[in-house]
């Protein structure tokens, strides 16, 4: 997956990001870390391809995503009972995604008692299963994952991070991690693009963040050890 230069406008208004570009390799591991606010969400949006850029390119494989039937790339939002039809039950949403998989359903923690539930019957950490779950039933190259562990609880968003990381071996999903949280991030991912301004200011190893020299990056840094 390439993105070559790309810009967005919200609205026709200021550029939300300007003159962006990064490559995703297959079952590579990446992150997007910034502050709320900064454009993370939006550039993961146009590589999944639910928004397109102003200029620059979105590619896959050197050629444009699909618009229509079977997209390599997938997105999972950070509030999944917003991406579930709340007048379907578990076994209709997963159904939704292809085939019921009962190895994916099963690698995932996907239990059969909640076949027969509503959205609002689950958890947060159950309701991310269930989107992870459609994710893999589609059979993707890639997943980008938007602040995943951002709406859950601490002892949750450690099993959903483990998750993610036993579920990427397996399947040999390239991953992309969008988030603001440094454990998280790094828990996750190799290599790390840091964002701010509408652009990258500092691509860094994960396991090198202590040798940081952008002041967005410290400011990340900083905040990460307050709340640590």
């Amino acid at each position: 997956l390439e993105v070559n230069n790309v810009g967005f406008r919200y609205g026709g208004g200021p550029w939300g990001l300007k003159d962006v570009s990064l490559k995703v390799a297959d079952g590579e591991r990446i992150a997007i870390l910034g502050p709320s606010g900064y454009g993370k969400s939006t550039l993961a949006k146009l590589m999944a391809g639910y928004e397109h850029p102003a200029e620059g390119t979105v590619l896959w494989n050197g050629a444009p995503l699909p618009r229509r039937g079977y997209c390599p790339v997938q997105l999972i939002y950070q509030h999944p009972e917003r991406a579930l039809n709340p007048r379907w039950k578990m076994r209709q949403s997963l159904f939704e995604a292809g085939a019921l998989d009962e190895d994916v359903l099963r690698e995932v923690g996907i239990r059969p008692l909640w076949y027969d539930r509503w959205p609002i019957e689950l958890s947060g950490g159950e309701l991310q299963r269930v989107i992870i779950a459609r994710t893999l039933l589609q059979e993707p190259d890639i997943v980008l994952f938007d602040e995943p562990t951002s709406a859950l609880d601490v002892i949750t968003q450690k099993e959903i991070l483990d998750l993610i990381a036993a579920l990427r071996r397996r399947f040999r999903f390239a991953g992309l991690f969008v988030g603001h949280e440094l454990g998280a991030v790094q828990h996750v991912a190799e290599r790390i693009y840091v964002l701010a301004d509408g652009r990258f200011v500092e691509t860094l190893a994960a396991k090198a963040l202590a040798h940081a020299k952008h002041e967005a990056t410290l400011a990340l840094l900083h905040a990460s050890e307050l709340l640590g």
